[in-house]
């Protein structure tokens, strides 16, 4: 049975753009250290109820979304991953949920966003 080690990717999530129900925002990080061969690496996103993905982009390559999935959303990105990289997801969310962690959080929506409100990203190692 593999083993599999989660690094959840939290605070800081920029926002790109929000539209209507729809947010773009992209979060930075490092390739996990000590990787070996014949461990793979997923992106894994949980979204929240009334939410979900509408696009994933790893280093500025799409990535193809599951045909029919509710989730939770699984890419396997380890020939991808690079020193430093940049994941940018595009969700559907309820508009109220936008709005109320921004001002719950007291910021302003075009900065930075604490995407937990609305979906768990994290990386998944598996080893054999």
């Amino acid at each position: 049975m593999p083993s599999v080690h989660s690094i959840r990717l939290t605070r800081p999530w920029n926002l790109l753009g929000d539209d209507l129900n729809q947010i773009r925002a992209e979060r930075f990080f490092h390739r996990p250290s000590g990787l070996a061969q014949g461990q793979s690496v997923w992106v894994v996103i949980d979204c929240q109820v009334g939410c979900s993905v509408l696009a994933m982009r790893l280093n500025d390559v799409d990535c193809d979304l599951p045909e029919g999935s509710s989730g939770p959303f699984r890419w396997q990105i380890a020939s991808q991953l690079e020193l430093r990289n940049r994941i940018e997801l595009e969700l559907l969310t309820p508009k109220s949920a936008l709005h109320s962690s921004a001002t719950e959080s007291g910021r302003s929506v075009n900065d930075r966003l604490d995407l937990s409100s609305f979906a768990e990203v994290r990386l998944e190692i598996e080893s054999e």
